[in-house]
């Protein structure tokens, strides 16, 4: 009977091994395939000539969630540094409120900041339909237009993209180039995220990052 006992409990440890062996496997394989995504949209950008074929980092950010309750006011902060690149995610916005101020709602990406200061450009997606670019220099507000992409709404989704290449910045939203803007000025290499809350109800603007990939070169 005990010699039973072992062989039923070397088994039992067999199959235990066997299931942490396979687990992070599939996590691997999964994270390895939005490696391959992301590395192959660089290798497109390039090719059409939209960005240098230039050596770089890649950086790999996974997923962030944030809101903000506060009526006209946004958030942001900075993950990394980055003088030109490739930012991409997937963006989920939600409103408490089913009828908030939509222009100065949303969520989005945050560049060209400055470390010392509150001077930075903001790229982002608002519920009212359309994609600001915007900022700060020295408390005062920066302006690089506003551009459509849908009727107004308090929850949606999106693949998006900005490159930076220089002081050109180009927006794409699930794969559709939106518009490229040059001339943009530049105070910093900080790069991050932006919350934007058109509403004081409840949890305000909710935003989700998705599969933040960041490429970056000199």
């Amino acid at each position: 009977v005990r010699h039973k006992f072992e062989d039923y409990m070397k088994s039992i440890k067999y199959i235990i091994i066997l299931l942490l062996l396979l687990i992070p496997l599939e996590s691997v394989s999964a994270d390895t395939e939005k490696d391959a995504a992301f590395n192959d949209l660089i290798e497109s950008l390039r090719d059409e000539g939209t960005i240098p074929r230039e050596r770089g980092n890649v950086i790999s950010f996974g997923n962030y969630e944030d809101q903000l309750s506060n009526m006209g006011i946004a958030q942001w902060f900075t993950i990394t540094e980055a003088d030109n690149f490739v930012l991409s995610a997937k963006v989920s916005w939600l409103s408490a409120s089913e009828t908030p101020s939509g222009s100065v709602s949303g969520c989005g990406f945050v560049f060209g900041a400055d470390p010392e200061s509150t001077n930075h450009l903001m790229a982002s997606i608002r519920m009212d339909g359309f994609v600001y670019v915007s900022g700060t220099k020295n408390m005062s507000a920066l302006s690089y237009g506003r551009y459509y992409y849908a009727n107004p709404w308090w929850e949606g989704s999106s693949n998006i993209m900005l490159i930076l290449n220089g002081d050109t910045i180009s927006f794409y939203m699930d794969g559709q180039k939106m518009f490229s803007y040059p001339g943009v000025l530049i105070q910093g290499n900080g790069v991050g995220l932006a919350t934007l809350s058109g509403t004081n109800k409840d949890f305000g603007t909710k935003c989700i990052w998705e599969d933040i990939y960041l490429f970056s070169w000199k």
